[in-house]
């Protein structure tokens, strides 16, 4: 049995997140707010009479966009390690295991931020969460693919 690629393992992995994010819409939808939907407006509204609906979701809306910088941060902290980390690595498997490990990096806060959706707060800050982690996951990509060739210096499509 052949391995797959990294190419399409990171590509696997980069959309994971924002698969999850649809996954997690829908099933909340559909099935968590037709069932509890009602008992959970009454427990807020018991239990935090103050905090309204435009007030969670300014909080919430404000928390996802300051995870869009996080991702931002977190995505640059994945790339930097990556390259650091794989520089020590003589062996492809070794290099692959690194590019797997330290994607999820820059993925922890968009799903974070997915989150604060699920909360309450606007998808405008989720989706850009999302696509910035999804291309500093494909950027890891680009690195391990480099550090691969880098190896035999010969290009692989490994």
């Amino acid at each position: 049995m052949s391995t797959p690629s990294l190419r399409a393992v990171v590509v696997l992995i980069a959309v994971s997140a924002p698969l999850a994010l649809g996954l997690e819409t829908l099933l909340r939808k559909l099935v968590f707010l037709p069932l509890v939907g009602a008992e959970l407006r009454e427990i807020r509204e018991f239990y935090l009479p103050e905090l309204t609906d435009e007030l969670r979701e300014a909080m919430l809306t404000r928390a996802a966009w300051v995870l869009v910088g996080v991702t931002v941060l977190a995505g640059i902290v994945g790339v930097v390690a990556l390259r650091r980390s794989a520089r020590r690595q003589r062996t492809a498997s070794a290099i692959r295991d690194r590019v797997f490990l330290l994607s999820s990096i820059p993925q922890v806060p968009a799903i974070l931020a997915t989150l604060c959706f699920a909360f309450g707060s606007q998808l405008s800050p989720v989706l850009v969460s999302m696509a910035i982690s999804t291309a500093f996951v494909l950027a890891q990509g680009i690195v391990g693919e480099r550090m691969l060739a880098g190896i035999d210096g010969s290009p692989r499509a490994c």
